[in-house]
């Protein structure tokens, strides 16, 4: 593989769980898929069908394996995928080719830009969040970072995705620890008598929270039919990196990316020119990008 003969993969392969390898997985991904499009572009229109209804095939198969699994966690693993795709493409267009070999040497610090690809390079950076101290009785069986993507897909699956994404741009780093604790039914019986609500300890600027492992009897949580939690943040990355294309500054396509999405429901990132002109809606993505257009 010549990702791997030139750049090395050992960050994915090395066992590394931190957002840091996750984006570079994320990277890898999406610069295969991006070379992969560049061979396809050069096929005859007969190969191309060809592999067009090949293609289908293996994403019809995929999605019927994947009814019966939570949303959050389809999304989880696809995120490479989906989100990769966007990254690098920002890279490609902001940068080129050599963009991209760049940021194999240089990869990002966080999974923050698969969210937002154009804060990478510049504010690509992670706050040092000290692990959680554990107490007597108390044993880790895993440490690492939560990541910008596993909480985003965490909120989304029991908020509006809108406001969960929101959250996450204020993402600025973490730190995890799973543990097992002596005693767990006993504390489990405690926390169920305590009052409803959530609990928060904050310091500072950090905040802790404690989740604890239902079993693998639990149940999906959220709300039904979620569908892709993927497609807010790939779609927002999608109105950049075309925004880019059309000659605007990354600052100003991240600018307009960002009030499209906050302006628009889902369903309506997929409607028509038509549609959105008979909502009232394409006026004011015009004036969006009118008042983005000053940002740099």
């Amino acid at each position: 593989m010549l990702q791997d003969q030139h750049f090395g993969l050992s960050k994915i392969r090395g066992g590394d769980n931190s957002g840091r390898a996750d984006a570079y997985r994320a990277l890898a991904e999406g610069d295969a898929d991006r070379i992969e499009q560049k061979y396809v572009d050069t096929l005859s229109a007969a190969d191309k069908a060809s592999y067009d209804a090949s293609h289908a095939t293996d994403v019809n198969q995929a999605t019927s394996k994947e009814a019966s699994v939570p949303p959050a966690l389809v999304s989880f693993f696809a995120a490479p995928y989906a989100l990769g795709d966007q990254f690098v493409d920002s890279i490609d267009q902001a940068r080129g080719g050599s963009g991209v070999d760049a940021a194999f040497r240089n990869p990002p610090h966080s999974e923050k830009p698969l969210l937002d690809p154009f804060v990478y390079p510049a504010g690509d950076r992670v706050v040092n969040v000290s692990r959680p101290k554990l107490a007597s009785g108390e044993k880790r069986v895993d440490k690492g970072d939560f990541g910008a993507v596993a909480w985003y897909l965490v909120l989304a699956s029991r908020l509006d995705p809108h406001r969960a994404l929101d959250a996450v741009d204020g993402w600025g780093g973490d730190a995890y620890v799973a543990f097992n604790r002596a005693l767990g039914s006993v504390m489990s019986d405690w926390a169920k008598a305590m009052p409803a609500g959530a609990a928060r300890v904050t310091v500072g600027a950090t905040v802790e929270v404690e989740s604890c492992d239902p079993g693998a009897s639990a149940g999906s949580s959220g709300p039904a039919g979620s569908g892709d939690l993927l497609t807010l943040p790939a779609t927002r990355s999608a109105i950049a990196v075309g925004a880019v294309k059309q000659g605007a500054t990354e600052r100003a396509a991240e600018c307009f990316s960002h009030k499209v999405v906050d302006l628009l429901t889902i369903q309506q990132l997929d409607a028509s020119d038509a549609e959105l002109e008979a909502l009232g809606l394409t006026a004011k993505i015009r004036d969006a990008a009118l008042a983005c257009r000053g940002s740099g």
